[in-house]
């Protein structure tokens, strides 16, 4: 059975797992109890979405720009 968590608590975890173990997603694992494969998948979510980001903010600034022409 699939486990649901409140994005709050992922950002707790990969908070730990970046602070604390510094990226070893094994310890975190131990330590949480929450498995590597969640916590890897987790990592790689919050990862992308930062990189995607900043080209939201551009496009959206330039879209400000051509409304103002």
């Amino acid at each position: 059975m699939s486990r649901r968590y409140a994005p709050d608590h992922k950002l707790l975890v990969l908070r730990i797992f970046a602070a604390f173990f510094e990226g070893d997603i094994a310890a975190t694992s131990r330590f949480t109890g929450i498995p590597e494969r969640t916590i890897r998948d987790w990592f790689y979510a919050y990862m992308e979405a930062i990189r995607q980001e900043p080209a939201a903010e551009s496009n959206q600034k330039g879209a400000k720009i051509a409304r103002r022409r």
